[in-house]
């Protein structure tokens, strides 16, 4: 591969790393909103006890969905870059001329 294309690459999979850490870590705080009595995240995020059921129940719901984003993001940037890690195989059927 060329400089140029192992430099796309690379930034390819930062990107992907970092936006599979994302979501995880969205659905971690949505998560933990849903499910906590208490959240205080300091410059992000606070919520009390009694913050209503309404809250929980689509905070829950969201990090569920965040997690599976992350998963799935993470599956399919494994599923990409394997074929890059695989050496490149010759055919193995015989030739026409052979």
């Amino acid at each position: 591969m060329t400089p140029v294309r192992i430099g796309i690459t690379v930034l390819a999979a930062a990107f992907g790393a970092g936006l599979v850490i994302a979501l995880i870590a969205a659905g971690s705080v949505a998560l933990a909103v849903g499910t906590a009595a208490d959240v205080h995240v300091p410059g992000l995020i606070d919520v009390t006890a009694g913050a209503g059921d309404d809250l929980a129940s689509a905070s829950f719901g969201s990090g569920v969905l965040l997690w599976f984003g992350g998963i799935a993001a993470g599956l399919t940037g494994a599923g990409l870059v394997r074929p890059w890690l695989a050496r490149r195989s010759t055919a193995s059927w015989p030739r026409r001329d052979a």
